[in-house]
């Protein structure tokens, strides 16, 4: 269940997506989920390659790189 929340990051709003993963961060509960949690700040949340404004997609009608998907 905790996996599946920080993957439905995306789908939150991009101003939310920081203070929500950091509510979620401090529920790891094991030091694999630890690494995981920094994994996911250092590449996702920090990072200036993907920040979260090119990742979230609230409220986009297509919500894949994959058009033909949608």
């Amino acid at each position: 269940m905790y996996l599946r929340k920080i993957m439905a990051l995306p789908f939150l709003p991009e101003g939310d997506i920081e203070s929500m993963f950091e509510r979620l961060e401090g529920q790891a509960s094991t030091a694999a989920l630890g690494e995981f949690t920094d994994y996911v700040r250092t590449t996702w949340i920090e990072s200036r390659t993907w920040p979260p404004s090119s990742w979230s997609v609230y409220m986009q009608s297509v919500r894949t790189n994959n058009h033909i998907e949608g």
